[in-house]
C-alpha cells in the first residue's frame, strides 16, 4: 500500500503511542508526545495561513524539534 510518511506515522502512534519514538543524546519523546507536537506545529502553521503546497524552509540541527516541526 502507498502511503505518506504523515499517514505511517499516524498508524505507529496509534499502535505504539507509549514506545520511545525518537532518541535523541539524552533527551527522548514516545510517539504520543511527538504527535501531540507535531499538531501543535501545524496548528501554528495553518494560523499563520500557510497553505498546502505552500513553501517553508526548515533550518535546524538534527534533533526532535526537527522532526516535529518536518512532519507538522
Amino acid at each position: 500500500m502507498n502511503q505518506s510518511l504523515l499517514q505511517a506515522l499516524s498508524e505507529t502512534v496509534t499502535r505504539y503511542p507509549d514506545n520511545v519514538a525518537v532518541k535523541c543524546n539524552t533527551a527522548s519523546i514516545r510517539y504520543s508526545e511527538l504527535w501531540q507536537t507535531i499538531c501543535r506545529v501545524a496548528e501554528y502553521l495553518k494560523q499563520q495561513r500557510l497553505q498546502p503546497g505552500d513553501k517553508v524552509a526548515l533550518i535546524a540541527d538534527n534533533s526532535i524539534e526537527y522532526i516535529a516541526i518536518y512532519y507538522g
